[in-house]
């Protein structure tokens, strides 16, 4: 036979436990209230440049806060991030200049990010424990490599950009 009328709702159930639950992509619900939550602040750092794209799909080329490990030993750190280029999300990890000699085989960090900002001028380099965070413990990662500009003195325009995956 048919399906006879819905019945009366239930009890109320019992509250939930208090606290905040990360919904994702930028939203916070805390207390059954919800709040947009901006993403690669330094009281809010992302996990990674493409962590703060995933979260926030809009987000341009700049300079972001991270804290790779989350909660681990390692501070939150300023980083520069490639928003655009291969699908976005790229973490600049290194830039030298040809005469920037004082970064090959250094574990600590070199420069500021205004440094990693100029397109010539001091060498920038993220700090290896950093790097390593950011790479993770699967250390499955692709490597964007792009040379910038050319010095004319002895090159007549060898602009490259090479994209390297696993």
């Amino acid at each position: 036979g048919p399906s006879g009328a819905p019945g009366a709702p239930g009890a109320t159930g019992p509250q939930g436990p208090a606290g905040t639950y990360d919904a994702g992509a930028g939203i916070e619900i805390t207390a059954g209230t919800i709040s947009i939550v901006v993403v690669g602040t330094k009281g809010n750092p992302g996990r990674s440049c493409k962590h703060i794209l995933v979260l926030n799909p809009a987000s341009t080329d700049g300079v972001y806060w991270v804290d790779p490990d989350g909660s681990g030993a390692l501070s939150a750190v300023q980083v520069i991030c490639d928003m655009r280029r291969d699908g976005g999300g790229w973490t600049l990890g290194l830039k030298t200049w040809y005469s920037a000699q004082a970064i090959f085989g250094r574990t600590a960090s070199l420069g500021s990010v205004q440094d990693g900002l100029d397109r010539k001028g001091s060498a920038y380099k993220l700090d290896d424990a950093v790097i390593v965070a950011l790479i993770g413990p699967a250390a499955n990662f692709d490597v964007l490599a792009d040379q910038a500009g050319h010095n004319s003195a002895y090159s007549n325009g060898n602009n490259e950009f090479v994209v390297l995956r696993n």
